[in-house]
């Protein structure tokens, strides 16, 4: 079975509605095996919502052939999308996506707080005490696996670098990856069986003082 988070057409006044503080919302219709994006602000029966860190947030829904793509674009900034969706955990432990970092924050590195900017980053909660975050890094080397600093004393989210720096930057890479064998690796235990994800799809750029930008495509669960 194959879950997937369609990213829906996008509207021209997309941008503009966001900046201004609108509530767009986008949609397509989806089958029983689809999960459907949806950008609101949040509120009774919300697919998706915008989170913002700091700074104004910059994003687009554009089409590349016959995919919806989301694009990020942080200045100084720190914002993405995030919702929690329900899903057989048990029987859907893999993720996949697409994506493609076009700006690395300059000298960002997750492992110190002061410098904790990424092009991209894709997070997953199982539970309001712990995370696990795939990051597209500027400095830290792939693979490298950590804390994520300045989160609540009562949250751990670990942390895997999967891209680092500007090799692959412009193009689009692919990820494929299994939750269940990441949380067992990460946490030394196994994961629990829940029912309910929370996701978030995340760029930032506030504490190098610089820019980053992204895009994310064909996220899905199988």
């Amino acid at each position: 079975m194959r879950n997937r988070i369609l990213l829906a057409a996008a509207s021209l006044c997309l941008i503009a509605s966001l900046r201004s503080g609108a509530q767009p919302l986008l949609a397509t219709a989806s089958g029983p095996d689809r999960l459907c994006l949806r950008l609101d602000t949040g509120g009774s029966g919300a697919e998706w919502s915008l989170a913002v860190n700091k700074g104004p947030p910059d994003l687009r829904l554009v089409r590349e052939g016959e995919t919806d793509v989301l694009e990020m674009s942080s200045l100084r900034s720190s914002f993405g999308l995030q919702r929690r969706i329900d899903l057989d955990l048990g029987r859907c432990h893999v993720m996949s996506w697409r994506w493609r970092a076009d700006v690395l924050p300059e000298g960002g590195d997750f492992r110190s707080a002061r410098t904790n900017d990424q092009a991209a980053q894709v997070y997953v909660a199982f539970s309001p005490t712990r995370a696990i975050g795939y990051l597209w890094d500027s400095s830290a080397p792939e693979g490298e696996v950590g804390d994520l600093p300045s989160v609540p004393p009562f949250m751990k989210v670990r942390v895997i670098v999967l891209r680092s720096g500007a090799r692959d930057r412009g193009t689009w890479e692919l990820e494929r990856r299994d939750l269940r064998v990441d949380y067992e690796r990460l946490f030394g235990e196994a994961m629990p069986a829940v029912s309910r994800l929370g996701l978030r799809l995340w760029v930032n750029s506030q504490h190098t003082a610089s820019g980053a930008a992204c895009a994310f495509a064909d996220l899905q669960f199988e």
